[in-house]
């Protein structure tokens, strides 16, 4: 009985179990019919789990069964897990503040930016507020030497405080090759308070110079200092001398600093005008003022924000460079104020355009001549044109080429911010006329040493070809083309005596011509001699009884004479001359048989014993 009953509930637990199981997988099934497949084999797996426990009597398993699959297909149903979901959140949070931090940087803090203008880059810096930029390494420029670190055309103080965002610039130099010739200081007398400090600027000339190494000195330390950068500290009340030396050659120049404790600081400047338009290579003044009318140290600096646009003198000389705008600032020495002006620089307008009319051969190229005012007008390049290529053709630089006789207008157009400038010249094109003969002139006598000019004459005038080639066919000196139109030619004589014929010969047709030049020595000038009679006198001092006479030919002793004629008294060469005979300021040099110079110099020398 006891076993039958067992049997009996058995049957029915499995029963049941069985039925609970076949009816919650008929709704998982229809609930899930469209999940994915992965889902559904999921779910057969299941109840082919449940299927292999149905007789087992613990329905404890069957739950924590149905509650796993329950978890899971809520799982599929949204596809992530609670944990995935969560990780989502905290790393969308993290980007979040991360840009919200970004964005909202710490308003203690500045970028300093390093412009190194053309050299290695140079990373910028985050300073603190009030904390010091940390001296960079120097940049590296090919051809240039680096000079230093400048804000505002002023060498920056690596020990200022920083307290705005700051652009910092290199300064190079050319590595130029020529010698120093000098330095200056941008200030000549200083005056500041005790503790405030001044950097001075020095400047090696020249430009292109090649050592430009400077050192610094102040006269007494104690009442001024001065670094290798030319940063002058002042110390005590009193007076000091700061010196800056070139390495080469030594040179030096001065600056006189005097600390008070009666300094007027600067308070303000203004520049006027403010506004400025010049014509490029145009200049004009500016004038600063300074304020108070009393301060102490009036210096100002000028810088160009576009030395390409417009430069500035350390005057306040503005000069117009190319065409824009620039800005010129005036800084003042004492206590870094500023003021600005807008400087507009206009090109020189073209206002006309003149060409000049031309006749060019038939198959030959001629230049047009033509002028463009004012003559520095800022746009020079025309525009040629030809109403008929099929008389003659102009090309890009106004070269004009003749292709069929007539004639034909040539048009020039030159275009500016003032608008279209035209200019026009009839060309006449000619059929070539040859060549039909040729002449030559040249000097029948040219002394040694000197030159002369022979000129050649082509038939007709009109012909087209007119080139020539010159040649000395014998004889002395020498022969070279001085011009091609008109033909001409420089004849060069030698220190030898002869004869020269030189000939001339037309490239078209070959026609040639001579001429012969005798080379003579030049003809001796009187003015080249002196005569001097020297007399000595006697132990009493009485003047001489006779006088020795000598020759001087340009300054020098000449003994290659026959004889000196005074007061018609021949006189031969180391010949005397009796006081009696004393009379005339000239006389005659016979050098040969045929020269006698006439109107020589005499001079009379009396010596003492």
């Amino acid at each position: 009985m006891e076993e039958k009953k067992v049997a009996k509930t058995a049957s029915k637990t499995t029963a049941k179990t069985a039925a609970k199981t076949t009816k919650t997988t008929s709704k998982t099934t229809s609930k899930k019919a469209t999940t994915r497949t992965s889902t559904t084999r999921r779910k057969k797996a299941d109840i082919e789990d449940i299927e292999s426990i149905e007789s087992i009597e613990d329905e404890d398993v069957t739950k924590q069964i149905k509650r796993r699959r329950k978890l899971d297909e809520k799982r599929f149903d949204t596809g992530l897990s609670l944990g995935a979901k969560i990780a989502i959140i905290v790393v969308l949070a993290v980007i979040i503040i991360l840009l919200l931090l970004k964005g909202c940087k710490n308003k203690g803090e500045y970028t300093v930016k390093f412009n190194s203008n053309g050299g290695n880059e140079i990373s910028e810096q985050v300073i603190k507020a009030n904390d010091k930029v940390k001296v960079p390494a120097d940049p590296t420029k090919e051809g240039y030497k680096f000079v230093g670190w400048y804000v505002d055309g002023k060498r920056f103080d690596f020990d200022t405080k920083i307290k705005k965002d700051l652009v910092i610039e290199a300064k190079w130099e050319s590595e130029g090759n020529s010698e120093v010739s000098g330095v200056t200081i941008d200030q000549k007398e200083l005056a500041i308070l005790p503790g405030d400090t001044v950097t001075l600027v020095a400047t090696v000339e020249p430009e292109d110079a090649k050592d430009k190494d400077v050192k610094w000195e102040s006269s007494d330390e104690s009442i001024a200092t001065v670094d290798e950068n030319g940063k002058v500290t002042a110390k005590a009340v009193g007076s000091a001398t700061i010196t800056v030396t070139t390495n080469e050659k030594g040179f030096t120049a001065t600056c006189r600093v005097v600390v008070s404790d009666n300094v007027v600081k600067v308070t303000g400047i203004e520049v006027s005008p403010t506004r400025l338009n010049i014509a490029v290579g145009d200049a004009e003044r500016v004038t600063a003022t300074v304020s108070p009318a009393n301060a102490t140290n009036k210096g100002v600096t000028w810088t160009s924000s576009d030395n390409s646009i417009a430069t500035v003198s350390s005057t306040g000389v503005i000069r117009g460079v190319g065409d824009g705008e620039a800005t010129i600032t005036a800084t003042t020495k004492d206590g870094d104020k500023k003021a600005t002006v807008t400087v507009k620089v206009d090109e020189v307008k073209v206002k006309s355009l003149t060409v000049q009319p031309l006749t060019v051969g038939l198959n030959k190229t001629a230049q047009l001549v033509y002028k463009i005012e004012p003559s520095n007008a800022a746009v020079k390049t025309v525009e040629w044109k030809s109403t008929d290529t099929d008389i003659a053709t102009v090309d890009s630089k106004g070269v004009v080429t003749g292709k069929k006789e007539g004639k034909v207008k040539i048009i020039g157009t030159i275009k500016d911010k003032g608008g279209e400038h035209k200019g026009e010249a009839w060309v006449t094109v000619t059929k070539p006329v040859a060549v039909s003969g040729v002449t030559i002139e040249c000097p029948s006598k040219v002394y040694t040493g000197k030159t002369a000019t022979i000129s050649a004459t082509i038939k007709p005038n009109n012909a087209v070809n007119k080139r020539v080639t010159w040649k000395k066919e014998s004889g002395v000196g020498t022969v070279q083309t001085a011009s091609a139109n008109p033909p001409k030619a420089k004849f060069t004589a030698g220190n030898e005596e002869g004869t020269a014929t030189i000939s001339v010969t037309t490239a078209d047709g070959g026609y040639k011509a001579e001429c012969t030049i005798e080379v003579k020595k030049a003809p001796e000038n009187a003015a080249d001699y002196a005569i001097t009679f020297t007399g000595t006198k006697d132990e009493l001092g009485n003047d001489p009884l006779q006088y020795v006479m000598s020759v001087t030919r340009k300054g020098a002793t000449f003994n290659n004479f026959q004889v000196v004629i005074y007061n018609n008294k021949p006189i031969r060469s180391g010949g005397t001359l009796r006081a009696s005979d004393k009379a005339g300021t000239t006389a005659s040099i016979k050098l040969d048989d045929t020269t006698t110079l006439n109107n020589v110099k005499v001079n009379f020398v009396i010596k003492s014993n």
